[in-house]
C-alpha cells in the first residue's frame, strides 16, 4: 500500500515566522504561516493578519486531493 503523499501546506518543514505589529499597541506579534489570528502577549487584543487564500486555490493537486478526503470543490462540480 502506498502512502499518500503529504500536502505542502501541512508540512511543517515549510512554516515561515513574521511579525506584524498590533494594531491597538504595536507590540510584534509573532504568526507562523499556517496561523490567522493570534492573541497580543502585551494587550490581549485578537490580531489577524490577511488571509493569503487556502491551497485550492493554488495547489495543482487540489481537486484531486479534496477527491480523495471526500471534499467537494467548485472544479469538481
Amino acid at each position: 500500500m502506498s502512502e499518500m503523499p503529504r500536502c505542502p501546506g501541512q508540512d511543517a518543514r515549510s512554516l515561515t515566522v513574521e511579525d506584524l505589529p498590533c494594531p491597538k499597541c504595536s507590540y510584534d506579534v509573532e504568526f507562523f504561516s499556517d496561523e490567522i489570528i493570534r492573541k497580543c502577549p502585551k494587550c490581549g487584543f485578537r490580531v489577524m493578519r490577511e488571509r493569503e487564500g487556502n491551497c485550492a486555490d493554488w495547489c495543482p493537486a487540489a481537486q484531486t486531493c479534496a477527491m480523495l478526503r471526500g471534499v467537494t470543490t467548485a472544479e469538481s462540480e
